[in-house]
């Protein structure tokens, strides 16, 4: 007997793609307005030169790579999702996994403490990954000093985190 892998819809935005195509414009546009918003406010806020020419690639760069690191956190998200799945469908006493636990970490992450602790880790994980794809990429040659470049990757990494993981899925499915 064959079993059937299933892949359900973890969050939004990224159910909302398949569904609006055009959407992926919109949160591409949105994204790099926050982002460039948030560069150059930090970068006025510790009086660094803070146009937007001087800074355009470093821009476009976090740009880019902060979907890199959203996909990263969708990533874990994913791989949690199937092991919780796999874990509660193989081993009955194991079936609360997938009954109670992946449920809520694909649809409804404020439903239960374990599953708003994945969702959390995934969005920290992302999180991460934006502060030291900034830090080492996207300010590499960046006439910023090392401090400079540590805080506004750290800014980047709190402010552009992909928060929207905590919003229920079930809201736009029932």
């Amino acid at each position: 007997m064959k079993k059937e892998l299933k892949f359900y819809n973890l969050l939004f935005p990224m159910w909302l793609i398949w569904i609006f195509p055009p959407f992926i414009i919109i949160c591409g546009v949105g994204n790099l307005i926050i982002d460039a918003a948030v560069i150059l406010i930090a970068a006025k806020c510790l009086k660094i030169d803070c146009s937007f020419k001087k800074h355009k690639s470093c821009i476009f760069k976090a740009w880019g790579l902060g979907f890199v690191a959203d996909f990263i956190g969708v990533g874990f998200l994913m791989i949690v999702s199937h092991c919780l799945y796999s874990l509660g469908t193989s081993f009955e006493s194991l079936r609360y996994l997938n009954d109670y636990v992946r449920w809520n970490v694909d649809y409804n992450p404020f439903a239960n403490i374990y599953a708003l602790l994945i969702t959390v880790l995934s969005i920290a994980i992302a999180g991460f990954c934006i502060y030291l794809f900034n830090k080492r990429i996207s300010f590499k040659n960046a006439d910023i000093d090392e401090h400079h470049k540590k805080i506004i990757s750290l800014t980047m990494a709190i402010v552009t985190s992909p928060y929207l993981f905590l919003i229920p899925g079930e809201w736009f499915f029932k």
